[in-house]
């Protein structure tokens, strides 16, 4: 596991305690825990939000998936 040291304001420590604080008490590792889950929280819905543009992306665009168009008569050999 690796250290990182970071420097916030005041406002915004006293708010990072106050919620790790709710979150697990006065256990320790409690506020690295807390910035742990807003770090990943953050990671996953950047991935999520890559993801989803990519998806609309291939619908606007559309696909390319064969230059033919059958019809039932032809898969199907009905005369």
């Amino acid at each position: 596991m690796g250290i990182i040291t970071i420097s916030v304001n005041d406002e915004d420590e006293a708010n990072i305690r106050k919620l790790a604080e709710s979150r697990y008490g006065h256990k320790k590792g409690a506020i690295s825990k807390v910035i742990a889950e807003a770090v990943h929280h953050d990671l996953t819905q950047s991935d999520d939000t890559k993801k989803r543009k990519h998806a609309l992306e291939l619908l606007e665009k559309g696909l390319h998936l064969g230059g033919k168009m059958f019809n039932r008569d032809d898969l199907y050999d009905r005369n």
